[in-house]
């Protein structure tokens, strides 16, 4: 028996002030902006929403000491897909508290480790294009690294998304994991 769905994930949320910059490429130029607000996956699928206010305090036990840290959001880069598709990204700095972050939690959860099974490995990021054609591809990516501005939030806590099934198939935060 499946405990996981993608209908639940665990992320980093950018904080509200710096979204505008973010959700006006994505808005246009991202598929998933309506289901999704910005924000860097840490695990996804994820438990069934059942299970996540006790697994709230396991993520809290497990992230008692974990350290706040700051992202800067200064690089645009991309991933190339199979038939010409791409998706374009911003690359946290430092990616390696991320990736310590994802680890740790992951120990949690072992069975939700479908993060860890693309090329590379799990791969911190946060979306805010994606496409086909590679003449979209670039035309999009240079005209995003042209007009972009970096951005900085600090990273104090983790988000439980879960979402509904139709109409309204949003992700909206489940519970709150705070650090320390």
């Amino acid at each position: 028996m499946t405990h996981f769905s993608h209908e639940n994930a665990v992320v980093i949320i950018p904080t509200e002030e710096i979204w505008e910059p973010i959700q006006n490429i994505r808005c246009k130029h991202d598929r998933a902006f309506w289901r999704w607000m910005p924000h860097i996956t840490l695990l996804y699928p994820f438990r069934k929403i059942g299970e996540h206010a006790r697994l709230k305090q396991h993520f809290e036990q497990q992230l008692f000491s974990f350290p706040i840290f700051e992202i800067h959001l200064r690089r645009v880069s991309y991933f190339m897909h199979k038939n010409s598709s791409f998706t374009i990204w911003l690359q946290p700095e430092p990616s390696r508290a991320v990736t310590q972050l994802q680890a740790e939690i992951q120990q949690i959860v072992p069975d939700c480790n479908a993060v860890h099974q693309y090329p590379g490995g799990y791969h911190p990021h946060m979306t805010i294009a994606s496409g086909r054609g590679v003449g979209q591809f670039q035309e999009l990516l240079k005209k995003i690294k042209t007009n972009w501005h970096p951005l900085s939030f600090q990273v104090s806590c983790l988000y439980f998304l879960n979402r509904q099934q139709y109409p309204d198939d949003r992700f909206i935060v489940s519970e709150v994991i705070k650090f320390q």
